[in-house]
């Protein structure tokens, strides 16, 4: 049938993804932990690309406007931007090194350096401990709880599993409710995903049968 890619929209999605993991580098350095890399993603995303071209195609499946104010409707609580905090950490095994990397902090130093050179965790070596902005509950409880108590700039050690945790606020976001204007386009994507992969199964048994 001659469909191709587009490579503007692999690039979208891709760009997409990465902002997920706040950073370029933490999402590389995750990328290379699962054994995976850039051009694997963007091959994959292409051949994803390529596969939903052909079920549209074939289908005639789209997404109207009135199903997308509809979907805004039924889900509106659900699609607002939550409350989130940027968050830089390193974590250390003892908790005399987690006082001294607060020491220092406080005193000045640069924290990305820091991570980057004594941190355990791979978010430390890849971005230099800056996690981006994470949503309530996304970490595990006892940090949630302390990580969201944080001002701006405050520094704080929660002992874990693996050693000391350190986490330093940058900056804090309030909770922002849906406006369909913004995301109108988000949310006719995820439909005719949804469409999609409710289509492709039948599709893909009427071609075995050809």
């Amino acid at each position: 049938k001659g469909l191709k890619a587009d490579e503007a929209e692999v690039s979208r999605r891709l760009t997409k993804l990465q902002d997920q993991f706040g950073t370029g580098e933490l999402f590389i350095s995750q990328l290379e932990q699962a054994g995976s890399s850039l051009s694997k993603v963007r091959a994959d995303l292409s051949e994803e690309l390529v596969r939903e071209k052909l079920v549209i195609t074939a289908r005639g499946v789209k997404v109207s406007d009135e199903e997308v104010k509809r979907a805004f409707s039924e889900n509106k609580d659900k699609l607002g931007r939550p409350e989130a905090v940027h968050l830089r950490h390193i974590l250390v095994k003892t908790e005399a090194e987690g006082g001294e990397i607060i020491a220092k902090a406080k005193a000045g130093a640069d924290f990305s350096a820091m991570a980057r050179e004594r941190s355990l965790a791979a978010s430390g070596k890849a971005a230099g401990g800056d996690y981006g902005f994470v949503a309530r509950g996304m970490l595990p409880p006892e940090i949630d709880a302390v990580a969201f108590a944080l001002k701006p700039g405050e520094l704080k050690m929660i002992p874990g599993p693996r050693g000391q945790h350190v986490l330093q606020a940058v900056e804090t976001r309030g909770a922002k409710e849906a406006v369909l204007s913004e995301i109108k386009e988000d949310l006719r994507e995820m439909l005719l995903a949804e469409k999609i992969k409710k289509e492709a199964p039948d599709y893909l048994q009427e071609l075995r049968r050809k």
